[in-house]
């Protein structure tokens, strides 16, 4: 795993993370496997050498979202805000031009906004506000999250409303009903995942939802775990009761919707994209982009040379069909310069999970 690395490839993002440790010990967080929740904060590299390292990451490019902080919250603390303001800025006068995105479950402070708001950074906040409580969310306060939604929006800011993970705590229609009518008339769009999975995370959240102890051991084949029948009702009731607000059900659609871009994951057509309630304005800046992968082929050569990969590939369908292994980020990578699916006999994951740009389904039980 990728605990204290500073820079990780992600399905959807580069993840940026000089500062690790959470205080928040949310049970479900794959931080607890590893003893950094709840933790305070450490900064394991000042802002300087944090962007040294993502500029020479090998998946690095220009067009990619950084994630900043997920193996912490930046706002649970002066120093963690402190220390981003000052990242950031480093971020600015290096001209980097990469969006940001920052997810958080505290109080974001007044000056961070300000901050924000006079940024020449582009800054996606993402507010996580699953409906959990007490004991699975112990410290989460929920009256702070929904001051968020309302704080940002009039400081005219982006925001994606990260309404994950789905337990049988929070799957119910009344609490749904509740966390929506709190998000939609500030959000720009949610989106939707089940519960990520590893045996440490099964061990603790048994006791809470004990169907998940049949999947240890074999978490790796799965994308996400979600209660039997809340993904159906979740978009009828969404369809029916905010037909105009964006519902996705990954990241890389909202971040697309946020930044105004067609999908660049290989998403579009999917049953992730049909289950959307996407606007059609970004269906058509998709359907744009969605072009043979044969035409992309200049591309990819491209690619594989930066990663000096040497395998051999052939184009069947709409998918690049890889010789040998390939790592996870080397996945990513391609399938996000030629916007579709890689495909390898073997994949070797070096992070704690991923979904289906490893081809692992999201289950219901």
């Amino acid at each position: 795993m990728s605990i204290k690395e500073v820079v990780r490839q992600d399905d959807t993002w580069m993840a940026l993370d000089p500062v690790v440790g959470c205080l928040k010990n949310c049970q479900y967080c794959f931080m607890q496997t590893y003893g950094m929740t709840p933790k305070n904060s450490e900064i394991i590299a000042e802002p300087k050498e944090a962007i040294a390292q993502l500029l020479s990451s090998a998946t690095y490019h220009p067009d990619s979202v950084v994630m900043l902080a997920s193996e912490t919250d930046a706002f649970m603390n002066k120093k963690n805000t402190e220390y981003f303001k000052r990242l950031i800025n480093e971020w600015t006068n290096s001209k980097i031009p990469n969006p940001i995105a920052m997810v958080t479950k505290c109080h974001i402070p007044d000056d961070f906004i300000k901050f924000a708001q006079e940024s020449e950074a582009k800054i996606i906040f993402y507010l996580s506000y699953s409906g959990l409580t007490k004991p699975i969310e112990p410290t989460t306060r929920i009256e702070d999250l929904k001051n968020n939604f309302i704080r940002l929006k009039n400081a005219n800011l982006p925001v994606i409303h990260y309404w994950r993970p789905f337990l049988p705590q929070n799957s119910s229609p009344e609490i749904i009903n509740e966390v929506a009518k709190n998000v939609v008339p500030y959000a720009d769009c949610s989106m939707i995942n089940g519960l990520k999975i590893n045996d440490g995370i099964i061990e603790r959240l048994k006791t809470y939802w004990p169907e998940i102890e049949k999947f240890k051991g074999i978490d790796e084949q799965i994308g996400s775990v979600w209660p039997k029948g809340t993904r159906e009702y979740l978009k009828d009731f969404m369809s029916a009761e905010y037909p105009n607000y964006p519902i996705y059900w990954t990241n890389s659609c909202a971040v697309s919707h946020q930044l105004n871009r067609p999908d660049f994951n290989a998403f579009f057509g999917t049953v992730y994209c049909g289950n959307s309630n996407c606007p059609p304005k970004q269906r058509d800046l998709c359907k744009k982009n969605d072009i043979p992968v044969a035409s992309r082929e200049p591309e990819l050569k491209l690619a594989l040379d930066k990663l000096n990969i040497k395998n051999d590939y052939k184009i069947t369908g709409n998918s690049v069909v890889m010789e040998g292994s390939l790592n996870h980020a080397q996945i990513v990578y391609l399938r996000q310069r030629v916007n579709s699916p890689i495909i390898a006999p073997k994949y070797i994951c070096t992070n704690e999970w991923s979904g289906m740009v490893l081809q692992r389904p999201d289950i219901e039980i």
